[in-house]
């Protein structure tokens, strides 16, 4: 680190003049990617502007290039005792590299515990090595933590077409539409009393409800 400071306080002094020319002014910028750029106000106009991470490998003007794949974990939990009001939770499924804007994007997949252990396109992978086909997204449940299986769960929404996607705003998807789902997904657990209508009491449980769900999930852009 001081061998750093000494070389930029001698950049800083170096000489500002080249032979009989205009006065040269000599610069560091350090980029958002931490990439550190040292050149001179005549080459400034040389130098392409700064446009996040659109030349990254992985990426394509800023969002997940076509045929690539980002991976990524998740978890959600439920604890309510019999009597008290209903409980949801969401498993949040957040792109690192959000996906480009298209009418119709990656088609969203749930895995149950038992179907992961089962590699089944269009989600070829497993919660230890999450691989979904292009234009989908494949979200896995199951692991070796505890609650990480459905029969461990009590009175909860757990089975195949109880379990479903949500736009970070809250409308229910099954694949992205347009900036609904760009950036990411919910993953919708609730207790089986539930009042989704929005209007009047919440539901009242009528048994212990408990699950401690996690896994992994994989999306590859279309």
């Amino acid at each position: 680190m001081r061998r750093c400071r000494k070389a930029i306080r001698r950049t800083e002094t170096a000489p500002r003049t080249r032979g009989r020319g205009s006065p040269v002014r000599l610069f560091v910028v350090t980029t958002a990617l931490g990439m550190v750029l040292l050149g001179s106000s005549a080459q400034a106009a040389e130098i392409p502007p700064l446009t996040g991470c659109g030349g990254c490998r992985e990426t394509a003007l800023g969002t997940l290039a076509s045929g690539k794949s980002e991976t990524g974990g998740w978890s959600a939990s439920i604890s309510a005792a019999k009597g008290g009001p209903q409980a949801q939770a969401a498993g949040v499924i957040s792109f690192p590299i959000k996906l480009e804007e298209k009418e119709e994007g990656p088609v969203f997949t749930y895995r149950s515990a038992e179907e992961a252990l089962k590699p089944e396109a269009p989600c070829v992978g497993s919660v230890n090595e999450p691989i979904a086909e292009k234009g989908n997204l494949c979200v896995f449940r199951g692991g070796a933590g505890n609650g990480s299986k459905e029969n461990e769960d009590k009175n909860v929404t757990n089975k195949k077409g109880e379990v479903f996607f949500q736009s970070f705003f809250g409308e229910k998807i099954a694949k992205q539409e347009g900036v609904s789902g760009q950036a990411g997904v919910d993953l919708i657990f609730r207790t089986k009393q539930f009042n989704a209508t929005g209007a009047g009491e919440p539901a009242e449980v009528t048994a212990t409800s408990y699950m401690a769900a996690q896994g992994s999930w994989s999306v590859t852009a279309k």
